[in-house]
């Protein structure tokens, strides 16, 4: 009877095994397709960011080129209005 046995309880373990690595291979491709769904969700937000960033970066380059032309312009004012004071004995800015 002990010889009856054991290829029963071989042929037992070889399923138990069997099953447990069918089920263990379905878990691990179920985890694999989650994890690449939420791969693409982190992806997809990432290129969102990085698309608002550099938009962010073109306008404060272009803001800093209109706030750098109208310095340049307020001090050009600056020396004519000066000038002017000069030639028509005005004071100074009153202003300043």
């Amino acid at each position: 009877m002990a010889k009856m046995d054991k290829p029963a309880n071989e042929t037992f373990v070889k399923k138990t095994v069997e099953d447990a690595r069918t089920e263990l291979n379905g878990k691990i491709e179920n985890l694999q397709k989650e994890i690449g769904i939420k791969h693409n969700e982190v992806m997809n937000k990432l290129d969102s960011i990085a698309g608002s960033i550099e938009k962010f970066d073109e306008e404060q380059t272009a803001l800093s080129y209109r706030v750098s032309e109208h310095t340049d312009q307020l001090e050009n004012h600056e020396k004519r209005i000066k000038k002017i004071e000069k030639k028509t004995l005005l004071p100074p800015s009153l202003s300043a």
